[in-house]
């Protein structure tokens, strides 16, 4: 049963690591099982089309909040360019 995760994440962690690994390696080729035993095309097995899953989300995390261009904050540097080049215009201004 898919529970919403990356292929390879049997435990729930949000990345596929060796945690994930041990715990396909104990359910490796029984029959009866689930996601979180290691059964990514859901097919009852714990097998090799399962362990190419996982394969090619190793070392998958999931991000810690998504990126968005919608509220970015700018970098430090570019604020201080900002501040300078405003300082730069005032001085003129006097001038």
């Amino acid at each position: 049963m898919f529970q919403g995760l990356t292929a390879g994440d049997c435990n729930g962690s949000h990345a596929v690591d060796t945690g994930d690994l041990a715990i396909m390696g104990g359910n490796w080729n029984k029959t009866g099982k689930v996601w979180a035993d290691g059964d990514f095309t859901n097919d009852g097995k714990v097998d090799t089309g399962d362990l190419a899953l996982m394969g090619g989300n190793w070392n998958w995390t999931k991000p810690l909040r998504p990126r968005t261009s919608a509220g970015s904050v700018p970098e430090p540097a570019t604020l201080s360019l900002l501040v300078l080049g405003a300082l730069g215009l005032l001085r003129r201004k006097r001038t």
